[in-house]
């Protein structure tokens, strides 16, 4: 059974090439808890979900349809309909989630990312990668864990090789 019965629905961030094995996953661990029709796995546009009461227990997406979505099904901004719409957040692979002053492509599902992880009562960030680039690249997942307990100068300076300044994020 679920640990956490009370924690749908979920979504689950991954790279395209994961979202049917997150499927597959969560309905072999998670037996009575979920069935197929429990789980929708967003592939395009198309497939969203137009109204949080229409959302499933399991929701798996792509870090580029988060993205692209980012106006409509994953608009985490204060006020939206969508806002608190995910009880719980699971992002695969999260070592993806990079500065976005640092990584223009991949800055913007960073940022929306960030902002679901961090209205979620619940989050897990997964990476498989041992190292990241530099401490700069952890921000991104301390905020979203921690919302503004940590500034970019606390981890920049590392990255940059000198001291801190005095602006923060």
């Amino acid at each position: 059974r679920a640990y956490f019965p009370e924690g749908w629905p979920l979504l689950v961030v991954a790279p395209a090439s994961c979202r049917l094995l997150w499927a597959e996953e969560l309905e072999r661990w998670l037996p009575g808890d979920l069935t197929p029709q429990d789980i929708t796995v967003i592939f395009s546009k198309e497939d969203r979900v137009h109204a949080p009461a229409e959302l499933t227990k399991a929701t798996i997406v792509s870090f580029h349809m988060v993205r692209n979505l980012a106006d409509s099904m994953f608009d985490a901004r204060p006020g939206s309909p969508w806002a608190h719409a995910f009880r719980t957040v699971i992002v695969d692979e999260c070592h993806a989630l990079r500065p976005a002053k640092a990584f223009k492509k991949s800055g913007p599902q960073t940022c929306v990312a960030v902002a679901l992880v961090a209205r979620a009562e619940r989050a897990l960030l997964l990476s498989g990668t041992p190292s990241f680039g530099t401490p700069a690249h952890l921000f991104p997942l301390l905020d979203a864990l921690f919302p503004g307990a940590f500034s970019e100068t606390v981890l920049a300076p590392a990255a940059r090789g000198g001291a801190a300044t005095e602006q923060t994020k």
